[in-house]
């Protein structure tokens, strides 16, 4: 996986095209309370003030119910459930993504956050709905940031590639907003040095990845060796670019699309918005 051309975006990606698992959305055949906006290509150009760019992940939404499929996990969202408010929160997202060090400090602080942001599409985990808060994009983030540095180095299996990539610091919210605490006022590419070199003594010297041949491991660690070089050089982070294919959100129109296709099952079917379990 190349984080490099990891971007945010709207659209099912192609190789989601064939038909993922119905979705059970609770939907009313009445329209939302405004207009759905769909999500623009990149967010407008304004002032920023990094202070306030976490608090905007605030979704006013209600929070949509997860229900359990056999194919995963799918979101139900409420009836009056505003479209627009939640692409806001979606470019309040990006916004932050493309910021990450001069917000770095509004971040840490909203890693406890339980308030609702968004409900995403995880398209590598089979279509498995997750509602994040505050706190789990701000999470995420942060741990995107912070393993730029050697993530497009290694080329592994997923599992492995999830290993490095969320390690048991960034997993952990309250075991990360202390680390960076210890560490505020440091600029990012420092971190990322650090998460740099923890890495590289992982692949030199530990069990993790597994199936991985001693000439692949010298590769890795050339990369890393190469890529801390190239920070204390800069003097300049490395920019997370985004989730990419891994995420992307729900739309009003795809919803839709589904409710009615779900309709025309014949008697007898499995409805959407009946059945499966709670959150």
């Amino acid at each position: 996986m190349n984080q490099a051309d990891l971007k945010v975006r709207s659209g099912v990606p192609a190789y989601a095209v064939v038909l993922p698992p119905l979705l059970l959305l609770l939907l009313a055949a009445a329209a939302p309370a405004d207009p759905p906006a769909a999500l623009p290509e990149k967010p407008a150009a304004s002032p920023v003030d990094a202070r306030k760019m976490a608090e905007a992940l605030a979704n006013r939404n209600p929070l949509p119910r997860l229900a359990k499929s056999m194919e995963g996990r799918d979101p139900v969202f409420p009836q009056d459930f505003n479209w627009s408010e939640d692409a806001r929160a979606w470019l309040a997202l990006r916004s932050l993504i493309e910021h990450a060090e001069a917000a770095w400090p509004g971040m840490v602080r909203h890693l406890d956050d339980g308030r609702y942001c968004i409900t995403v599409d995880e398209a590598l985990s089979c279509e498995y709905a997750l509602n994040w808060t505050v706190g789990d994009a701000c999470r995420e983030i942060i741990a995107g940031a912070l393993t730029q540095g050697y993530l497009r180095h290694l080329r592994m299996d997923k599992v492995s590639y999830w290993r490095l990539a969320r390690s048991d610091l960034t997993r952990d919210a309250k075991k990360l907003q202390a680390w960076c605490a210890a560490r505020s006022g440091r600029p990012l590419y420092e971190l990322q040095i650090e998460i740099c070199q923890a890495a590289l003594a992982d692949v030199q010297h530990g069990a993790w990845p597994p199936r991985v041949t001693p000439e692949r491991r010298r590769d890795w660690a050339a990369a890393l060796k190469a890529d801390v070089a190239s920070l204390r050089a800069s003097r300049k982070a490395y920019q997370f670019q985004g989730f990419g294919e891994s995420y992307h959100p729900y739309s009003f129109k795809e919803i839709e699309a589904y409710r009615k296709m779900c309709g025309k099952r014949k008697e007898g079917d499995r409805r959407p918005g009946t059945g499966g379990g709670g959150q």
